[in-house]
């Protein structure tokens, strides 16, 4: 694959099957709805990474490769995770993107519908003042992240799927005397509440 842009937005998600996703989603409303709602966190999420330009947005599928709810500008691959935990699949995918050469690279999911192109630049765009950029969620974990070269590190020892993510995550950045800028906090979609929260602000 030969890059684009030196700039890469690497989007981490589930492929589409039912009882697959949105677990904690489908133990209250069912795995139908649950999946219903995780399309459309998807077609969100695209939406707002295709807005982005100067920046190549690659997906990086839980199991194997499938359509994208939209075409894509600036999708030039798509990939598969890949290690035993969340973090070593994305200390793999920025592995990947750095091997590629990509020099300022960030990550999302795909549960965070607040989240729009021009705060996803602007993280991009901070790591020309720090290492590491991060958008912390209310549930305590993070959004997003980018750094300008590949520490695995950050993805150690951290106990994924807790309120005590972000925290970790910032011990072990400060640890190091590296810097680091937050970006404002936001909203996943994990739970039933975290879906009414989302769709009564949608209404304002």
């Amino acid at each position: 694959m030969e890059i684009k842009q030196s700039r890469a937005l690497l989007v981490f998600q589930k492929n589409t099957s039912r009882g697959k996703v949105k677990t904690r989603l489908a133990a209250s409303i069912g795995e139908e709805k649950a999946l219903d709602i995780y399309r459309e966190l998807l077609m969100t999420t695209y939406l707002e990474v295709g807005k982005l330009y100067g920046i190549d947005v690659i997906p990086f599928f839980s199991d194997y490769p499938e359509p994208l709810p939209i075409p894509l500008h600036n999708s030039p691959s798509r990939q598969i995770q890949s290690g035993q935990d969340l973090g070593q699949r994305m200390s793999n995918a920025f592995a990947w993107a750095f091997a590629k050469g990509y020099d300022r690279v960030g990550i999302i999911g795909t549960d965070c519908p607040e989240l729009k192109h021009d705060i996803i630049r602007d993280g991009i765009e901070q790591l020309e003042n720090f290492d590491f950029c991060i958008g912390p969620a209310f549930d305590g974990g993070y959004y997003f992240l980018a750094m300008r070269e590949h520490h695995p590190w950050i993805f150690e020892n951290i106990r994924w799927s807790s309120p005590y993510v972000l925290e970790e995550t910032l011990a072990l950045v400060k640890g190091r005397e590296r810097s680091f800028s937050l970006l404002e906090i936001l909203r996943d979609v994990d739970t039933e509440d975290d879906y009414l929260a989302f769709l009564a602000k949608k209404r304002i």
